[in-house]
């Protein structure tokens, strides 16, 4: 009887195990990223250190974020195992220089194209389009910290 418990319990908790880790898997999304990388089959070197290329998905399945010279939105569905999907992306039209505005349209392009992500060992998320060798990478924004006196 004793060992019938014991196993019924490590099931159990085998279980809620694998739910935590399929919820904490979808979550890791989520949150406000700074693109730290790029690599677009258009060999073309971008300023990225002096743009600010910014991903947001929250809990909803919106993203949002700039572009460089726009600001974007859109709808973000992912999963764990590393699908996902982008999908109803616009942006706002305001002009700039023109290699800003090159490097937006591979941006948006690639991110609406991307169908698979994974994190690297340093927490950095990587977003891919299959057939490509394009990739966009982000790396977590902290959190601004609130001063009270």
């Amino acid at each position: 009887m004793k060992i019938i418990k014991t196993i019924k319990s490590l099931l159990l908790l085998a279980v809620f195990s694998l739910l935590t880790v399929s919820t904490s898997a979808q979550n890791r999304l989520e949150g406000e990223w700074k693109m730290v990388r790029y690599n677009f089959t258009v060999q073309i070197a971008f300023p990225i250190d002096k743009m600010e290329i910014t991903l947001k998905v929250d809990k909803n399945g919106k993203i949002s974020g700039k572009s460089g010279c726009n600001i974007y939105g859109g709808n973000f569905t992912g999963a764990a195992g590393g699908k996902l999907k982008v999908s109803s992306l616009f942006a706002t039209e305001m002009g700039c220089d023109c290699q800003p505005m090159m490097f937006e349209g591979y941006y948006l392009k690639t991110l609406e194209a991307s169908d698979t992500y994974s994190f690297q060992k340093d927490g950095r998320l990587v977003l891919k389009p299959s057939g490509t060798m394009n990739s966009l990478t982000f790396e977590r924004r902290k959190p601004l910290k609130v001063v009270r006196k």
